[in-house]
């Protein structure tokens, strides 16, 4: 059995913080965990991803 880095869900500010790319591998790490198994951080993290900016891709 795994335990949950996170027992409840992560706070707004861990989002922000996500979507501004100011988390740190650890709080990144633990909140995809966290939502792999959480329906309701699964969709807002869906949410966030389809509104951030893609980066430009390397061209061969």
């Amino acid at each position: 059995m795994t335990t949950d880095p996170i027992p409840t869900c992560p706070a707004p500010e861990l989002f922000d913080r996500l979507a501004a790319s100011r988390a740190t591998a650890e709080e990144r790490g633990a909140v995809l965990d966290h939502a792999a198994g959480c329906d309701a951080c699964h969709a807002a993290l869906t949410v966030l991803l389809a509104t951030l900016p893609t980066a430009p891709r390397e061209r061969s």
